[in-house]
């Protein structure tokens, strides 16, 4: 158990940090018809949209949850 607890603004924030935290480390594959500086500014890219989902979390999903949950319920 650990011994601090995050607090998360919303759901979004919560999964997108699930994401960071699991994203693994760059390894460049040699044998790719890219260069290992293309993979990794690739990597770097797609480790960056998951920060910025994390940290403007309020425009990942601009969702109305009540009229979701209204229309979810009216099957």
């Amino acid at each position: 158990m650990p011994d601090t607890f995050k607090i998360y603004a919303n759901l979004e924030q919560r999964a997108t940090d699930y994401y960071l935290n699991t994203f693994p480390v760059f390894v460049s594959d040699d044998t790719a018809a890219v260069s290992s500086a293309g993979q990794k500014s690739f990597y770097n890219l797609i480790e960056g949209l998951y920060q910025l989902a994390f940290d403007e979390h309020r425009n990942y999903m601009k969702i109305d949850r009540r009229r979701l949950a209204d229309n979810l319920i009216s099957f």
